[in-house]
């Protein structure tokens, strides 16, 4: 009686190594080959990437107080800065034969390591004619949409287009 009890402690034990081992090379196989993490692309200010089949270039970005940048437009937008905001442009041009669209409410800004927020809502139709923050661009045209973060107080700024399945940013500034 004792020798079964032995061997079916031994069956087991053997049984849950091996599905342990079994486990551990199914996770290894699909982090290192179904699903491959992408290599980190930063992009520097003022420097052209592709995004999507889309050329982006960035501006120099602008930070403004909210009294300051509400007095620069009479007023027009006080109810809506922020303590501070930073400012810049996307020049996003279409290279294809076709109409491409571009997400740009799914962006957001990073601070150091903290996020910053997105896009604000109300002032970015201010900024670019009403226009959705859902650009679409004609095949073969070129759009400049200001782009309008809360801006707080940091070392780093990075425009944050995508994280996963692509890891994708936008280095607005590095002090």
């Amino acid at each position: 009686m004792i020798r079964k009890h032995k061997l079916g402690f031994l069956i087991g034990i053997t049984l849950s190594v091996v599905l342990v081992a079994l486990f551990v090379i199914r996770v290894i196989y699909v982090n290192t080959v179904k699903y491959q993490v992408t290599a980190r692309e930063v992009y520097q200010l003022q420097k052209t990437f592709l995004f999507h089949n889309l050329q982006i270039t960035s501006s120099e970005y602008g930070i403004y107080s909210g009294e300051e940048l509400s007095a620069m437009y009479h007023d027009e937008i006080k109810d809506y800065v922020d303590d501070q905001d930073i400012l810049f442009n996307l020049e996003i041009q279409n290279t294809t034969e076709e109409p491409q669209t571009l997400d740009l409410s799914s962006t957001c800004i990073q601070y150091d390591s903290v996020s910053g927020g997105g896009l604000n809502p109300y002032l970015f139709p201010y900024f670019n004619n009403n226009e959705s923050a859902y650009v679409t661009i004609d095949a073969g045209e070129t759009k400049v949409v200001t782009m309008v973060f809360p801006y707080f107080e940091c070392d780093t700024a990075s425009l944050i287009f995508s994280l996963y399945p692509e890891n994708i940013k936008l280095l607005v500034f590095d002090n």
